[in-house]
């Protein structure tokens, strides 16, 4: 487990600074929420190519593997008393064209040879029944595995319309979660980021909270110590958060009004992430054991995620469009690259590995990497170490060795 919160921390830490590399020119996307939803599309449309160009690779790869010669490998349990040999003989082809047959060794003949697997109840005039359905099973002393098929896919079934009408809402509301978080989850831009970060800590401390409150009831035991550590996490993360508050700098050309069009926002879907996407889930009826979460649900609302970047770009009137293409083909070339490149890959990777750490109910480590992030990031950028870097260095410190250490124990 922390293997997992260590990768995970490392790679939020990469990102944000590759994403705070400067190449000298003045960012645009910081005079006004037009601009930025232009830029943000066309990283979008980037990606959108590279993903089908993925695709297609791997299409191809599809079809070239299909040919291939499948080989399985059969163990067979062997006793002390009774050893079965199966040989074929590399003799030449008999008269009638037909390949040789297989030599069993005399041992083997006696022995019955089934295919099926029979159960018998309790009760003495129970007939046997024919197992069909493929099962795993491990011999820890004969160390013969039995391959099994993947479990039934899971299918969604609604009781009534109204719970499809919901659900059907419930995709296109996440694809404009998405679509905000694209546009804000990004270092390059850090007031928006900031913004975004913060909502995922506040509603991490939300879910948490409420989750530990005497009116929630909880499916799993109560571990000793589990609120105190759970107090401490939401301290210290909101001491950090709070002290990164203190030197954010809102862009000076921003007005009231795209202040609020883009912080709120971009508050709203951090929030979301933590504080109720990762809880929705389907389980399988038959298969309790199989859940569809976010990342299903986000992979659905990719129609809607780029209807409403298409729509935004569109909107954007001819002079912004114009303003973005001189601002582009004004930049360097490397400087360019990390625009329509290098930044989209950082967004896009951002934003699936929050998906698949929410899937994979680790909002924990998400939130407590996305606090130790923000704190390595006010030390990189601040030249001097006044006492709000020290107190975020110490902060962050102790809260990376405790959890750490919870992790080693679990």
């Amino acid at each position: 487990m922390i293997s997992r919160f260590l990768v995970l921390l490392t790679l939020y830490t990469c990102v944000m600074f590759v994403g705070n590399i400067r190449f000298g020119q003045d960012d645009t996307r910081l005079t006004g929420v037009h601009i930025r939803n232009l830029v943000s599309a066309l990283q979008v449309w980037i990606i959108s190519v590279l993903l089908s160009l993925y695709c297609l690779f791997m299409f191809f790869i599809h079809v070239v593997k299909s040919e291939r010669t499948s080989f399985v490998l059969v163990s067979h349990r062997a006793s002390a008393d009774d050893m079965c040999l199966f040989e074929l003989e590399d003799a030449p082809p008999e008269e009638d064209g037909k390949s040789p047959k297989p030599r069993f060794d005399t041992a083997c003949a006696a022995q019955p040879q089934s295919t099926s697997t029979f159960e018998t109840e309790p009760t003495g005039n129970a007939e046997p029944t024919v197992d069909t359905e493929p099962k795993a099973t491990f011999d820890a002393e004969s160390d013969v595995l039995s391959v099994m098929s993947d479990p039934l896919p899971l299918s969604i079934v609604f009781e009534k319309s109204t719970n499809l009408d919901l659900y059907v809402l419930y995709v296109n509301f996440l694809g404009l979660m998405l679509w905000g978080t694209f546009i804000s989850f990004n270092f390059s831009t850090p007031d928006t980021n900031f913004i975004v970060m913060s909502g995922i800590v506040l509603g991490w401390t939300f879910n948490t909270l409420s989750g530990q409150c005497r009116c929630h009831e909880s499916k799993t035991p109560v571990v000793a110590g589990e609120k105190l550590r759970i107090l401490f996490y939401t301290f210290v993360s909101l001491l950090v958060m709070a002290l990164g508050a203190t030197i954010w700098q809102m862009p000076p050309d921003v007005d009231f009004a795209d202040a609020v069009n883009v912080y709120v926002p971009a508050l709203c879907c951090g929030f979301f992430w933590t504080a109720a996407g990762h809880e929705v889930a389907f389980t399988g009826v038959k298969n309790l054991h199989v859940t569809r979460g976010i990342l299903y649900d986000t992979r659905r609302s990719l129609p809607t995620f780029l209807l409403v970047v298409s729509v935004s770009a569109l909107c954007s009137s001819p002079e912004t469009r114009s303003m973005v293409i001189g601002y582009v083909g004004g930049l360097s070339r490397l400087a360019a690259v990390h625009l329509l490149l290098v930044e989209p890959v950082l967004i896009f990777f951002s934003v699936y590995v929050m998906v698949i750490a929410l899937e994979r109910q680790r909002a924990t480590d998400f939130s407590i990497a996305i606090v130790l992030v923000e704190g390595v990031r006010m030390v990189y950028q601040r030249e001097t170490h006044d006492p709000i870097v020290v107190t975020a260095i110490v902060a962050c410190a102790i809260l990376f060795f405790v959890h750490a250490s919870h992790l080693s124990r679990a």
